[in-house]
């Protein structure tokens, strides 16, 4: 029995586990595949901002507050990561919003 609950709270909780996963800031591709599904999943930008928020490795996080003008619009998000040993690297991560609304990774780039 508590197998069985192990998996419908994993289940309940997804994001919650994908939380506690680091992120690999330090390699570009991974961390877009890391990015790309919360980026879709999201109801809002703000709401990606702040489960990148939630994030161990993050230590901030900044919303622009316009859109950027292409086809379709984004929304830039900016990152603050820790590294090891203390250092920190910041990235811009593009959030694409589609005409329905919703949400897709776009570019990560640095700020």
């Amino acid at each position: 029995m508590p197998l069985v609950i192990a998996i419908v709270f994993g289940i309940t909780l997804g994001s919650r586990i994908m939380a506690a996963d680091p992120l690999p800031v330090e390699d570009p591709t991974a961390l877009a595949a890391a990015l790309a599904p919360a980026a879709s999943r999201s109801a809002s930008v703000e709401a990606f901002a702040d489960w990148l928020g939630s994030q161990p490795a993050v230590e901030a996080v900044t919303i622009a507050p316009h859109l950027v003008k292409t086809e379709p619009p984004q929304r830039e998000v900016t990152a603050r990561f820790r590294l090891g040993g203390g250092a920190h690297v910041s990235r811009t991560i593009d959030i694409i919003v589609n005409a329905d609304g919703s949400l897709a990774l776009g570019r990560i780039h640095e700020p």
